[in-house]
């Protein structure tokens, strides 16, 4: 049995070694393509993950299983096309549920129109 638990401490302390290390990674995963000064095209990209651990839940009697889920993925990008124009784009797939199949949804599609004193945004 102490065996078992140090497996799931360890297992625990490994999970969040690796996510505390991650957030910088995440918080600059975009990338940015200049094409001059007015125009650009930006991409970047969120992902949500799970991670369940449950005792005496696994096909054997008195094993563990260990899920690891991919919840969600997110795919944004936004592109200068002139000084006062941008376009945006943002997308999401999800996981399956009973009712729905896997499936790529967008959820905005936004033209940005940018005067002096004010934007305005169409979509």
């Amino acid at each position: 049995m102490s065996l078992l638990r140090f497996r799931v401490n360890f297992c625990g302390v490994v999970a969040v070694f690796f996510l505390v290390f991650s957030f910088p990674v995440l918080a600059t995963a975009g990338a940015k393509i200049k094409i001059d000064d007015t125009k650009f095209f930006q991409i970047g990209m969120g992902f949500r993950g799970s991670l369940s651990l449950n005792e005496n839940s696994a096909p054997d009697p008195g094993e563990e299983s260990f899920n690891l889920n991919a919840d969600n993925m997110r795919l944004y990008t936004v592109s200068q096309v002139h000084k006062n124009v941008q376009v945006e784009f943002n997308t999401e797939r999800g996981s399956a549920t009973v009712d729905d199949a896997e499936s790529i949804v967008i959820l905005d599609a936004v033209a940005k129109l940018q005067f002096d004193a004010f934007e305005l945004w169409l979509g």
